[in-house]
């Protein structure tokens, strides 16, 4: 056997849904760099940069 069984699972469901997991990956990369970039523009506070940053992130992963 090359591996563990759970491996092998692992890397066949990846396989399976690739371009699934890099869609997931792509809109929390893309839901974390704008609301940074319109309160970096805005010249607003650090503190509020981080509490909009960790809304955005409640309400996703809500």
């Amino acid at each position: 056997m090359a591996g563990p069984m759970w491996w092998a699972v692992v890397r066949e469901r990846a396989a399976a849904c690739w371009w699934q997991l890099l869609l997931v990956k792509l809109a929390f990369a893309a839901a974390g760099n704008v609301p940074a970039s319109v309160v970096g523009r805005s010249g607003a506070a650090s503190e509020a940069a981080a509490v909009l940053l960790f809304a955005a992130g409640a309400a996703l992963s809500a």
